[in-house]
């Protein structure tokens, strides 16, 4: 007879009953260790994490561009929900935008950009601060080339008179054997226009005015001349159509030989008669000789 307990268990429990009770109550005490260990639970809590904005990109216009518009268009990315400020050298603001969900920003120059070089920065900002982006260096040039300019007088194929007036709006005067001709035209409001002959021998320069004309005059010399028209701006020349003109001395003018009066007939005295050889008229002759 069997007196022990745990050698009747073993006696009447398979051993592998025994192994699985063992890993049970080993679990249970892991179990009750690790409650007992916890700490205790409390209310949730929702934490926010601060994060500045991205730095944002300007694309367009990029670095070292040259734009001929005085309100360029600006566009880069950034942060979404980030407003990009783009401000000048002068820390001046040109424009400002939002970013899109895809992470794209546009917005356009509030007020005309004067000509020159200008430094544009991007600044990005949100609830939590700002980054300020890496700047781009763009020229604005809105000077356009110069147009084409017309010399409007003297006319192509015209003839001119030293000293007579071509038209209404040109003359010439004579000096010696040359002659001072006043040419007018029309052009670009501020373009230099500069007149040559042809040989290229420069007679007159004009600046344009702002309602487009202009004016110099020349001195040239009696002949058949082209002259040709150039306007030069800071972006560069452009020449107009050639006129040919004839330059003559003036004209001699006609004066009538003055008229006389009408005198009346006046007859011619009386004919005297021929008188014979060795006579004469005189009473007292006076006779002349010399002695043998």
């Amino acid at each position: 007879m069997i007196s022990d307990y745990g050698q009747l268990a073993a006696a009447l429990i398979p051993i592998e009953k025994l192994e699985e009770l063992r890993r049970l109550r080993d679990e249970a005490d892991i179990a009750e260790a690790d409650r007992r260990n916890a700490a205790p639970t409390g209310e949730p809590m929702t934490v926010t994490i601060a994060a500045l904005p991205a730095a944002p990109v300007i694309t367009s216009p990029a670095d070292g561009s040259t734009v001929n518009d005085s309100t360029p268009t600006f566009t880069g990315t950034g942060g979404a929900g980030d407003t990009v400020t783009v401000t000048d050298e002068n820390d001046n603001v040109i424009c400002s935008a939002t970013v899109d969900g895809s992470g794209n920003w546009t917005c356009t120059a509030a007020t005309p950009i004067a000509d020159g070089e200008h430094t544009f920065t991007p600044t990005a900002t949100n609830a939590f601060g700002s980054t300020v982006g890496e700047p781009v260096t763009v020229t604005i040039d809105t000077v356009e080339p110069p147009t084409a300019p017309v010399i409007t007088s003297p006319a192509d194929g015209s003839t001119i008179r030293c000293g007579e007036r071509p038209s209404a709006s040109s003359d010439s005067a004579r000096t010696g054997r040359r002659c001072t001709i006043v040419f007018t035209g029309t052009g670009g409001p501020g373009d230099t226009v500069t007149i040559t002959d042809e040989n290229d021998t420069v007679v007159c320069t004009a600046i344009v005015d702002d309602s487009g004309n202009w004016t110099c005059t020349a001195t040239v010399t009696r002949g058949v001349h082209t002259f040709t028209p150039t306007a030069t701006n800071s972006e560069g020349t452009t020449t107009g159509d050639p006129v040919t003109v004839t330059v003559t001395a003036p004209v001699r003018p006609h004066y009538p030989r003055p008229h006389h009066p009408y005198k009346p007939y006046k007859p011619n005295k009386p004919h005297r008669p021929h008188k014979p050889h060795g006579m004469t008229g005189h009473s007292t002759p006076q006779i002349l000789g010399r002695a043998l």
